[in-house]
């Protein structure tokens, strides 16, 4: 987690951020009802920790879920919703490009 910054008044809870990571203000992230397995990889990640890859970008009173990948240099404008629900990924330019 080094060189990444959680913004004021954020929750950040089960979850594991890599290094350079930007988390808004007022954002929450891990946090649901909800342990719905990732959709696109349910075997990696079912157990409820949110993943935040290097260099990633989350928005201002954003809202993720549980067993959500946020890649690798995902900026705010990736984002098709500032709500994030329960197993779901993010992708740099909106499109899985892995």
């Amino acid at each position: 987690m080094a060189k990444s910054v959680i913004g004021k008044n954020s929750l950040v809870k089960k979850s594991i951020l890599a290094e350079s990571v930007h988390v808004g203000e007022e954002a929450i992230v891990g946090d649901g009802g909800e342990d719905t397995v990732n959709v696109d990889q349910p075997k990696i990640y079912n157990t409820g920790i949110t993943v935040v890859a290097e260099g990633a970008e989350i928005p201002d009173k954003a809202k993720l879920g549980k067993n959500v990948v946020i890649h690798k240099k995902v900026t705010v404008n990736d984002y098709a919703s500032l709500e994030v629900p329960s197993g779901e990924t993010v992708y740099a330019g909106g499109v899985d490009n892995e």
